[in-house]
């Protein structure tokens, strides 16, 4: 199966038949789509493509910090989150720790760059919840075990989790960030579905960003704005050290100028972002009322815009044969098969999902 959700090219070749058609629940994107805001800003962009955008990026982060309220020289962006992720783990101390399962993207980039990974582990019996005083007796053993790479380190999570949707909560994830930073680390949280929570800042640490130098926030545009085909995220730091590094390890205009047009309209899209909010909240509570009928499922609680369950071992194999495209969930850590993936779609699409699973079950 595709490495990631969304790839129905790849799941076609794999099937030996056209399933570019099929609904696809695999990939977390907004359902409302690209917002109208950012087809204006394409079209009116399109004779404007011959020439390069600003490396420097200057109008964008302007308009990004003034979003996020943070300072414009705290922001670097780059082409998605991906992107962003793949340059903190070249450029942050290892070992890279994580707190499994989760976005399978960050043990990747340790693989590709050679450098030790470190998983902690959680359990499907307690709903993957986060024990941060076993958390901190497992580090410290390990640290003390492998005394040669005690010295620096980052820890890596998803706020709220991918792929299980759980989420953090705010005394925790600074007890967390008091812990790691003691210990001489430091603390990335990937932030990449907070935007579908209506009282998100209650759960970012957005606001600690210029307190604290050990902190990286990543944001995505990709997921909320439905914009996986022109990439933008922004990390997130008051560490200028860290960021020069980055800079330097970062290739030259790797924001593309149309995803830069879109993300200069990032403040004026307000009634975008409660529309998608009240749609996403009652498309959710029906999906998860018609998830948890079926006797043969086990939901697991979410904050984000998907559900994690768990269900027969062919259960995706006989959607796929329906047109039905769920993530499989195989090639993330501590979760083997009968566990899947699926994302918030329309309400339509939702309905079409829970009939087909009605035949099957």
């Amino acid at each position: 199966m595709p490495k990631h959700g969304g790839n129905l090219k790849e799941l076609s070749q794999e099937m030996d038949m056209d399933m570019t058609q099929a609904l696809d629940f695999s990939a977390n994107i907004n359902p409302l789509g690209l917002p109208q805001a950012f087809k204006k800003v394409i079209v009116s962009h399109l004779d404007q493509l011959d020439r390069y955008p600003d490396y420097t990026y200057r109008d964008l982060r302007q308009a990004l910090a003034e979003f996020y309220q943070v300072p414009y020289d705290h922001l670097l962006v780059g082409n998605g989150a991906a992107e962003l992720i793949d340059l903190l783990a070249f450029t942050l101390p290892y070992p890279m720790v994580t707190i499994e399962p989760c976005f399978n993207e960050y043990g990747a980039s340790a693989k590709k760059y050679k450098r030790p990974h470190w998983s902690y582990q959680t359990q499907a019996e307690d709903d993957f919840a986060f024990n941060l005083e076993a958390f901190w007796s497992w580090l410290d053993d390990r640290r003390a075990r492998e005394a040669d790479q005690a010295g620096a380190f980052s820890v890596w999570l998803c706020q709220p989790n991918n792929p299980t949707g759980t989420l953090y909560e705010p005394n925790l994830l600074s007890d967390l960030l008091s812990g790691v930073s003691d210990r001489g680390g430091f603390l990335v949280v990937d932030e990449s579905f907070i935007d579908f929570l209506p009282d998100q800042a209650d759960y970012s640490l957005l606001e600690q960003v210029e307190k604290q130098e050990n902190l990286v926030i990543i944001r995505s545009l990709t997921k909320f704005y439905a914009m996986p085909g022109l990439r933008l995220g922004v990390a997130m730091t008051s560490n200028q050290a860290l960021l020069d590094d980055l800079e330097e390890a970062q290739l030259t205009w790797s924001v593309n100028g149309l995803a830069e047009a879109c993300g200069r309209k990032m403040p004026d899209l307000s009634a975008y972002r409660q529309d998608s909010l009240n749609y996403l909240a009652e498309a959710k509570k029906d999906l998860q009322a018609g998830l948890e009928s079926f006797p043969a499922l086990k939901v697991f609680p979410s904050a984000a815009n998907f559900f994690l369950i768990q269900g027969p071992n062919d259960l995706a194999q006989n959607l796929l044969e329906k047109g039905i495209v769920l993530r499989q969930t195989a090639d993330f850590k501590g979760l083997g098969p009968g566990y899947y993936r699926l994302a918030v779609r329309t309400k339509e699409e939702n309905q079409a999902l829970l009939q087909d699973l009605a035949d099957i079950l």
